[in-house]
């Protein structure tokens, strides 16, 4: 059932299975601000990062925690693009020279209109959004929703983000937290096993922009097919700071050509299956996007107080990103993610909680 909250008031709305599940969304960003679940003696721990109150996720969220980014999730080289219509857009530069996550006043900043929805099988939040013509340099107006929904009787949360445009525009959003299934307050997940069902990854420049190549993972630090410690490779991967920023393809092979048509998209598949070997919480992710990014909280430094004040130290979550290629506007050799006028976008995921 819904508990705590009421839609128009300022606090979390909670959401619980019946079957130890809980989970809490705010207003600001869209965002699940806690996720309970229990361990193999079924002790419950929060395992998402995150802040103690809502404001806080339009404030002080540089890691884009728990929240919903867009209009357009990664990174917009250069934070320009040319439509197929030959109209050449200026969008928002908040990552070096490149747009960021819809720039620096994406979705994850705003609040969210809310309402509760229920059904026989499960409970949940809608989340609402008029982004308008123009927002962030990007064209046409956009409403946009995000649907939180908790099944009945099992630890499973759905998430549903939508959206339509008057407009020929690019969108591809995002849910971005970051886990740590020992506890949020528990240091960094290096040591949770990861099984990421994916042969492809987009190779990245140094910016971290896809250069438009997919990549084989066999062979490389980027193969957790067999599934493996995120952190047997976290230092082999070229990047920087270490750890793991990389898209991975989810289409199956042969579906490269794939073009989002409205209301259709390539079947719901398990993306990702990762758990914490010390408490057992372990979860599945199956997603319909193009892609999933990989993100391991390089960027994550012990300098940005959370929960209770905690601390979160680099690698101190990982997030599973599904989405269109990031950069997709600019790369022919990807997916489209231009939405046409009067078109519906559609991005879901799943996460099934279970102890292993």
């Amino acid at each position: 059932m819904a508990a705590g909250g009421a839609p128009g008031g300022g606090g979390p709305l909670v959401l619980r299975s019946g079957a130890g599940l809980e989970v809490e969304v705010v207003r600001e960003g869209a965002a699940l601000r806690a996720c309970r679940i229990p361990d193999r003696d079924g002790a419950p721990a929060d395992v998402v990062l995150g802040f103690d109150t809502g404001p806080e996720y339009a404030t002080r969220n540089a890691p884009y925690f728990g929240c919903v980014v867009g209009r357009v999730a990664g990174r917009i080289a250069g934070a320009r693009f040319r439509l197929p219509d030959g109209s050449e857009h200026l969008v928002s530069r908040n990552n070096g020279a490149h747009c960021l996550h819809g720039g620096e006043d994406g979705f994850s900043r705003r609040r969210w209109a809310a309402e509760t929805v229920a059904d026989a099988a499960s409970t949940g939040v809608r989340f609402t959004l008029t982004s308008p013509d123009g927002d962030q340099g990007f064209p046409g107006e956009v409403q946009a929703a995000v649907t939180y929904r908790v099944a009945r009787g099992a630890n499973r949360l759905t998430v549903a983000m939508e959206a339509t445009a008057d407009r020929a525009t690019p969108i591809s959003l995002a849910q971005h937290t970051y886990f740590n299934l020992a506890g949020h307050d528990r240091g960094d997940v290096l040591g949770h096993k990861a099984t990421l069902y994916a042969d492809r990854y987009a190779e990245v420049d140094r910016d971290l922009v896809p250069t438009g190549a997919l990549r084989a993972v066999a062979g490389t630090p980027l193969d957790f097919r067999a599934g493996r410690e995120i952190g047997a490779g976290a230092q082999r991967t070229g990047l920087e700071r270490g750890g793991y920023d990389h898209a991975f393809c989810l289409l199956p092979p042969g579906a490269d050509d794939y073009v989002r048509r409205p209301g259709l998209g390539p079947a719901m598949r398990l993306a990702a299956d990762v758990h914490d070997p010390g408490s057992g919480r372990a979860m599945q992710l199956f997603s319909d996007a193009a892609a999933m990014v990989f993100y391991t909280g390089n960027f994550l430094d012990g300098g940005l107080a959370g929960k209770g004040g905690r601390a979160y130290p680099q690698y101190g979550g990982f997030c599973l990103e599904t989405q269109d290629f990031p950069n997709a506007v600019n790369e022919p050799a990807f997916p489209t993610n231009v939405v046409e006028a009067g078109a519906r976008y559609a991005n879901t995921l799943v996460y099934d909680f279970y102890v292993k």
